[in-house]
């Protein structure tokens, strides 16, 4: 099963006039009308979703993040956006399968 994390610097949000609360809302339903689950959430901004174990995981994972990266707000204050295994790793943590961030750079969407 994959997992999608996310990490917003909420700092950032706020000297830009941002509505942190606000922010978080607009991430946590589009997640959730994509039938993902929220597995945790904290006033931070840190997210971390999980897929239904389907064959349309990935896909529907991708979408959220590519409407995510045309937003502004999202690509000024997203620390993280990494596309996670349910493998973990010696230390405890989730294996990271893909960075978007550095991949959406790549490619010049970022």
């Amino acid at each position: 099963m994959i997992k999608l994390e996310i990490e917003l610097d909420t700092k950032i949000l706020e000297a830009e006039d941002y509505e942190v609360e606000k922010v978080i809302k607009v991430i946590s339903d589009a997640i959730r009308q994509s039938d993902y689950a929220i597995e945790e959430k904290n006033e931070n901004g840190y997210f971390l979703y999980r897929g239904k174990g389907k064959n349309t995981d990935l896909a529907h994972i991708a979408m959220i993040v590519d409407a995510l990266a045309d937003r502004d707000w999202f690509k000024l204050s997203c620390k993280k956006l990494n596309l996670l295994s349910d493998t973990f790793s010696d230390d405890g943590s989730f294996i990271v399968e893909g960075d978007w961030i550095r991949t959406f750079k790549k490619y010049g969407k970022w």
